[in-house]
């Protein structure tokens, strides 16, 4: 093998200690002739196929991490005649001496993996888990260690998880694998069946793994070590059902190679993994493996206060089962210090069990938070766990308001005559940072718990980004069509919102409340939002403020929305620069329209009878009537009688009537 694969491990190390884009990485790799695809920081693939998915097409890479920012890239060693030695315990040491190789020696990685450095028979302190590089023309066979070459794939120097990286410790010349030197004269004992896999676990994982004509002879001898390892004798009968799926299969040499294993060194952790290749979900030993990559991460110091603190705040949430609450709990953990293994871990046990069967009404109302109205994140305009799009003309006032709103809440502040909790905001915005930074100043927005967001090329994968640093309580998205980046008739299109809308999904049942400000139609009249009526059927409430007539300083917004959000109201506003605004006193009847509405229609309309006023304020007929004859009364609107006794009601002139 040339030394150019060789030197891109090494520059790829190099370019994720500088903290450069996971893409960068997996660039190097490609570019020295590595095959590579993606993983989650679970280190499982994101790609169907897994590692059998892997390419050196670098337009495939691209947009694999386009759509996967933070990806680790990953590589299947034996692709350029290496294999990759996991030493993770002071046994695989051993056992790698043992078989003829340094495992100081040649091209070691330090993984910061799932294992805790671990103390040599020589006195060695803390060495570090490491995978060791050797040249390989087949698959290295040494017992008690897991070795990565064709049949499997290891995390590539310079991928990156959180703080960690995936670096290269040592660079000398590369050992080689022959085979005489393996396996071992001594085996030490088998470790016990993995009491946190029971058997219905392993057979759910088992049954997944194929076996055909194409399975190799080792898989087929591994997948009994790993049942054994995972429920010792127990598990016989269980090898041999697997077994019996291979065509021909021969029953006799199913329980020869059983009957006849030596002590197995592998088990579940080993098992859940190659099933997770073939659908198992191995979600709950994934989330297990997260939370062990990321342990020792807690400071030292006050660790025991911090722990009461936490259990108080997690007692406080599970009881409450809030949105607001959630994403508040989880913006304090990561202030505190937590990793995001461990914050994943301890918030698990709060994510609400949704059926996938459904409930009777009676079992749901055993749920009185069902019942509970969220307080909003910013009154009027956004509340925890929901969607709110805000729509009007450009240059109307409508990111004035709502960053007024926006500045308050991280400050706890009161908002339209409501009281808030503060709370930390997520601004994504399509201004220059230095107008943002100007605009939510002067509006007084606490410097901690604003952050802002200018959006780049790829707007979907920064909001990803970000929310998963901030853990913000409240989204802002100003605007739609910017955050979109939709062409020509792709905003009609309701298939292309699909992934945009799915994204906001992620947002809000996350508990964040989404505010996402859009642009209205230009032929509309009260600021309704552009684009395809899949946006509005997705969100859960339409608020749509009509452009102000000039030097008006009143904001009148229309809504609509799901049971108690997207009402409408009316607001003043005192001081643009500062972002003071008043709520406007509701002099909306029940069951009517609200007066200016009426008045403003009428303007527009002079002679309308009540049945189309109704249908144009979409309300119901008979409290329409009943509110024109109020107003009638009170002398702001009159009615005419024309032909055939048809009543057209006018807004009445102030004047009329006054002799003085």
């Amino acid at each position: 093998m040339s030394d150019r694969p060789l030197d891109a491990l090494i520059e790829a190390s190099t370019v994720g200690v500088l903290r450069r884009p996971m893409i960068d990485v997996a660039r190097v790799l490609v570019g020295g002739g590595w095959p590579v695809f993606p993983c989650g920081h679970d280190k499982a693939p994101l790609v169907s196929g897994g590692f059998k998915s892997r390419s050196d097409d670098i337009a495939q890479v691209e947009q694999w991490w386009g759509q996967h920012p933070d990806a680790m890239p990953a590589i299947c060693p034996g692709d350029r005649g290496l294999a990759a030695l996991d030493i993770d315990t002071a046994a695989a040491w051993s056992a790698v001496v043992d078989a003829g190789l340094n495992p100081a020696g040649g091209l070691s990685v330090i993984t910061g993996g799932t294992s805790k450095p671990f103390d040599l028979a020589d006195g060695t302190k803390n060495v570090l888990p490491m995978h060791v590089y050797i040249r390989a023309a087949e698959q290295p066979k040494i017992p008690g260690v897991v070795v990565r070459y064709r049949g499997g794939y290891v995390i590539a120097p310079g991928a990156r998880r959180g703080d960690r990286v995936y670096y290269v410790l040592a660079s000398g010349e590369l050992q080689d694998w022959k085979p005489a030197a393996g396996p071992l004269v001594s085996n030490p004992p088998a470790p016990a069946p993995n009491p946190a896999a029971p058997y219905e676990r392993v057979e759910e994982a088992v049954m997944c793994v194929p076996n055909t004509e194409g399975t190799p002879r080792e898989q087929y001898v591994g997948m009994a070590h790993m049942i054994r390892g995972s429920l010792g004798e127990a598990g016989r009968e269980l090898f041999l059902r697997w077994a019996a799926k291979y065509p021909n299969a021969e029953k006799d040499e199913d329980e020869r190679v059983w009957d006849t294993l030596p002590p197995s060194k592998i088990g579940w952790t080993e098992l859940w993994h190659l099933a997770a290749v073939w659908d198992f979900d191995a979600s709950p030993e994934r989330r297990a493996e997260a939370e062990e990559d990321f342990a020792g991460e807690v400071p030292v110091v006050e660790v025991e206060d911090t722990h009461t603190k936490l259990g108080r705040m997690l007692a406080a949430v599970r009881d409450a089962k809030n949105g607001i609450d959630r994403s508040l709990a989880l913006m304090r953990l990561r202030r505190a210090g937590f990793s995001s293994g461990e914050i994943r871990g301890m918030l698990s046990e709060l994510a609400p069990t949704v059926s996938d069967e459904g409930y009777t009404l009676r079992e749901l109302s055993a749920m009185p938070e069902l019942l509970k109205v969220p307080e909003p994140a910013i009154p009027n305009l956004c509340w925890p766990g929901l969607k709110t799009i805000f729509s009007a003309r450009e240059k109307t006032g409508k990111s004035t308001l709502a960053m007024a709103g926006a500045a308050a809440v991280t400050r706890g502040a009161p908002f339209l005559g409501q009281d808030t909790r503060r709370q930390s905001v997520l601004w994504l915005t399509e201004e220059p940072l230095a107008i943002a930074y100007q605009r939510s100043s002067a509006m007084n927005a606490d410097v901690d718990n604003f952050v802002v967001l200018a959006m780049g090329a790829n707007p979907q994968a920064q909001l990803r980004r970000a929310f998963d640093r901030w853990a913000p309580a409240v989204v802002v998205v100003d605007t739609l069509f910017r955050f979109a980046n939709l062409e020509g008739d792709g905003e009609n299109d309701a298939g292309t919102w699909t992934p945009i809308l799915l994204l906001f999904d992620e947002v809000t049942k996350a508990g964040a409340g989404l505010l996402i400000l859009a642009h209205a139609t230009k032929g509309g009249v009260n600021g309704e939002y552009r684009g395809s009526s899949a946006i509005g059927g997705f969100v859960d409430a339409i608020l749509e403020m009509k452009r102000p007539k000039l030097g008006e300083n009143v904001r009148r917004v229309f809504g609509r929305g799901r049971l108690h959000f997207g009402k409408p109201f009316d607001v003043r506003l005192l001081d643009e620069v500062a972002g003071t605004f008043e709520l406007m006193a509701d002099a909306t009847p029940a069951g009517g329209a609200r007066p200016d509405a009426v008045v403003e229609y009428l303007e527009d309309n002079p002679g309308a009878s009540s049945t189309q006023i109704a249908a144009a304020l979409n309300k119901n007929r008979t409290m329409i009537q009943e509110q024109l004859e109020k107003m009638e009364a009170d002398k702001v609107l009159k009615c005419t009688v024309g032909a055939h006794n048809k009543r057209g009601w006018h807004v009445a002139d102030p004047f009329e009537g006054d002799n003085t």
